[in-house]
């Protein structure tokens, strides 16, 4: 049943919404830059193999058990939760895009560059996002759940490029496409656990003041996280922009979210 959203949630998206917006612009501006090229798509979609295997898959299983050894990793080892599961299919379809974007079918992922492929404003979300969870885990989880794929902004953009004629899209786009549509659902619902039963004011004014302080922190370094990534398509004067709220902020879908959508007068 669709309950009304609390002030405080209502908050938190209102404050985002325009972060979102500009992560999806910094997305778009680099799918339509005349500088992208197959060199640079494979850097990005090493980048996003880096995401969804380390930072999704193994960063869930690694909260899920602790630690644990390398030898546990094969069948009947160390057990994954659906979540692991689904970001490992993450990971298999970007590097099958990754694979369409080389024209070789049967590259393999060279792992060692995978592991290497970190890069500097990564780093410092996933550092964010660690002090966040230690400092208040209640809240700092929650904020991890509801930045992560920052309203599916990559995916959502990335789903555009199927929509180009069929005489220009290239097999790289269109599996590019198909990796970004298959992310796009489930990264939706892993943004809800972010703010499962927070629909009624659980959470005390002070709370939500962090909770809203914490997403909107982490979704500005997503910003620059996904600029870095593409490898700097958004120059320096529009970032800061961006960071100061001038993008077009996303509509958050609050009746798929199970909300009944607000009022106007009541964002």
């Amino acid at each position: 049943m669709s309950i009304r959203p609390s002030h405080g949630l209502r908050a938190v998206v209102e404050a985002n919404a325009p972060l979102w917006g500009a992560e999806a612009e910094v997305c778009r501006t680099y799918f339509h830059s005349p500088a992208r090229d197959a060199t640079t798509d494979r850097l990005w979609i090493t980048r996003q193999c880096y995401k969804e295997l380390i930072d999704g898959a193994l960063f869930r299983m690694l909260a899920m058990q602790g630690d644990f050894r390398l030898d546990e990793l094969t069948p009947g080892g160390v057990a994954a939760d659906e979540g692991t599961c689904t970001e490992l299919a993450h990971f298999l379809a970007y590097a099958e895009a990754l694979r369409a974007v080389t024209g070789d079918s049967s590259a393999s992922i060279d792992m060692a560059s995978l592991l290497a492929g970190n890069w500097p404003e990564n780093e410092q979300l996933m550092a964010l996002r660690k002090t966040h969870r230690e400092a208040r885990p209640d809240l700092g989880w929650r904020a991890h759940a509801f930045t992560e794929g920052g309203y599916c902004t990559l995916y959502s953009t990335g789903m555009e490029l199927a929509q180009r004629a069929d005489a220009s899209a290239t097999s790289g786009e269109k599996a590019i496409a198909a990796a970004s549509k298959l992310v796009f659902e489930d990264e939706w619902e892993h943004m809800l656990e972010g703010i499962a039963g927070l629909g009624q004011d659980p959470l005390s004014d002070a709370d939500w003041v962090q909770l809203r302080d914490m997403t909107v922190q982490q979704s500005r370094l997503r910003i620059h996280m996904r600029n870095g990534q593409f490898g700097y398509p958004v120059g320096e004067g529009r970032i800061a922009e961006l960071l100061a709220g001038k993008a077009e902020p996303v509509s958050f879908d609050w009746g798929r979210a199970g909300f009944i959508p607000p009022a106007s007068d009541e964002l």
